[in-house]
């Protein structure tokens, strides 16, 4: 059985990661998944505080290493949204005009090459996916679950659709609302360009044994 390390902002973006990728790809043999950033025990509470984006780059520094060589791949997951931020070095819009998804997600991902650094990129790179949400994994869920394409403020637009101003950023609530992901929506959204089809491209065509699944 192959294992894929998940390392990602937090514990909800693991938790619909892997309901996608279950959901939308047909595996010879389903792999295992591991969550090496945060960390979770068997009852889905953290073992680490908060994630983020500041975390992500730093067990890309510091401990990368340990994922790629106990596991067949390595996914690395984040979101754009604070690209801005001077620690993240992103651009989102320069001149006030916002980047498109193909752009966004070659320059995180360069961002991300950089932290992992060129060493373990040459031994492993073929085992690196990454997961470059534009601009939230909540993008992705109101794409897949309800085919609404907002990329801006998305976690205020998940909580309007699903109707429950109570709705929390949790392991459980997020594990309930991918039950509800919707293929004919998975399906038309990574038919195109935007950052979920070049995720589930790259997935692909890395991970042996694996497709898209058509239907």
């Amino acid at each position: 059985m192959k294992t894929i390390a998940i390392v990602s902002e937090g514990i909800t973006d693991q938790v619909f990661l892997e309901e996608l990728i279950f959901q939308c790809v047909d595996f010879e043999e389903e792999p295992e998944f591991v969550y090496a950033q945060p960390v979770r025990d068997a009852t889905h509470q953290h073992t680490a505080p908060h994630g983020g984006w500041e975390l992500v780059f730093e067990y890309c520094e510091t401990r990368f290493i340990d994922a790629v060589q106990a596991n067949d791949y390595a996914i690395i997951q984040i979101d754009t949204d604070c690209g801005d931020h001077p620690n993240f070095a992103l651009d989102l819009s320069p001149g006030g005009c916002d980047k498109d998804d193909e752009t966004l997600v070659r320059e995180t991902i360069d961002i991300l090459k950089r932290k992992v650094g060129a060493d373990l990129l040459n031994r492993f790179g073929e085992k690196i996916i990454f997961a470059v949400c534009v601009h939230s994994i909540e993008s992705w869920i109101l794409l897949c679950v309800y085919g609404a394409d907002k990329k801006k403020n998305s976690f205020s637009h998940l909580v309007r659709q699903v109707g429950n101003r109570d709705f929390r950023k949790d392991a459980q609530a997020y594990e309930a609302i991918s039950q509800h992901l919707r293929f004919k929506n998975f399906k038309l959204h990574t038919d195109g360009v935007g950052s979920l089809a070049i995720f589930i491209t790259d997935f692909v065509s890395k991970v042996e044994g694996c497709s898209r699944r058509e239907k």
